[in-house]
């Protein structure tokens, strides 16, 4: 196994990215996501419990990618490699072109205005929009984690390998 202080420069090198492709295993990645969604999905079955209303417990699974990624990049990297994962989350750099920021902003508010604008267009009966600041930031919050969660686990450790196998 390598030193951390290795694996640490390793993960922080040129080639970090070479060396996951060849060392991450999609296979092993794949089932160890399931399984740690197999709770999550028979808790979600047999309660009622919901995190927020239509929002069933079960929707905690989208931790699970960034959980498997997590657990084999510790085995094969200790914490250095669990550390580099998670900074990817925030990697500004890896964006090479920054105009890819405004859609990525303002493509799910748009589209949310164009549906609330078609439906009443169409005459669907809406209640008023009431937006309390402070619920949104809680919930804006909470889905970011979420989408971080589970990007990091499937652009960050699977698309390499599978790429490189398979293209794209």
């Amino acid at each position: 196994m390598i030193k951390r202080t290795q694996a640490y420069r390793l993960l922080r090198s040129q080639n970090m990215h070479e060396h996951r492709i060849k060392n991450s295993v999609p296979l092993a990645y794949f089932g160890l996501t399931y399984a740690l969604s197999i709770p999550f999905w028979i808790a979600g079955a047999l309660s009622n419990f919901q995190i927020l209303p239509a929002l069933p417990v079960s929707a905690l699974a989208i931790l699970c990618p960034v959980g498997a990624a997590a657990i084999l990049l510790y085995r094969a990297h200790g914490r250095a490699g669990v550390t580099a994962l998670l900074k990817r989350s925030f990697d500004f750099k890896r964006v090479s072109t920054k105009r890819w920021y405004l859609p990525t902003i303002l493509l799910m508010p748009g589209i949310m205005l164009l549906s609330y604008g078609a439906m009443r267009f169409m005459g669907v009966a809406l209640p008023a929009p009431h937006f309390a600041v402070a619920t949104q930031f809680i919930l804006f919050m909470l889905f970011f984690i979420g989408a971080i969660g589970e990007e990091l686990g499937w652009m960050g450790y699977a698309i390499d390998p599978l790429q490189d196998r398979f293209g794209a």
